[in-house]
C-alpha cells in the first residue's frame, strides 16, 4: 500500500525545473498608423516545481522595446513580458517582429512574434 502511494506521489507531483508556457506566442496588433505606438502583453506562467526566472528578454531591432517580470515566478503563478513597437517613419503595410526570450525552463528560449499592418 505504502509502495503504490509512493508511485502515485510521484507520478502526480510537478517536476522540479521551471516549466514556461505562454498563453500566445504569436499577437497580431490589427492595424495602426506610423504615428501610433503598439503595446502588447506576453503572458508567461510556471507549471514546473520550481521558480521560473526571465534572464533576457532580445527584440529582434531597436524598434522595439521590452519589460518583463523581474523577480522569480513561483510555480503556478504569472508573470509578463510587455513589448512596445514604435512604428518608424518608413514603416508601411505588413510588419513582423521577433523577441527571444530566455529563462531558466526546461526550454531555454522561446520566439515570440507580433505582427500587424501599418497604414498610411
Amino acid at each position: 500500500m505504502i509502495l503504490i502511494g509512493i508511485v502515485f506521489y510521484q507520478c502526480n507531483s510537478k517536476p522540479k525545473k521551471a516549466k514556461a508556457e505562454y498563453k500566445s506566442t504569436n499577437i497580431d496588433f490589427g492595424s495602426t498608423t506610423h504615428n501610433d505606438t503598439v503595446n502588447v502583453k506576453y503572458n508567461i506562467e510556471n507549471m514546473g516545481g520550481l521558480d521560473l526566472i526571465i534572464e533576457s528578454v532580445s527584440p529582434g531591432c531597436q524598434c522595439t522595446v521590452s519589460s518583463y517580470s523581474k523577480e522569480p515566478i513561483k510555480p503556478n503563478q504569472m508573470g509578463e513580458i510587455v513589448v512596445r513597437y514604435i512604428p518608424k517613419p518608413t514603416d508601411s503595410g505588413k510588419v513582423f517582429q521577433e523577441i527571444v526570450v530566455k529563462t531558466n525552463s526546461e526550454k531555454k528560449l522561446q520566439l515570440l512574434t507580433l505582427s500587424g499592418q501599418i497604414i498610411n
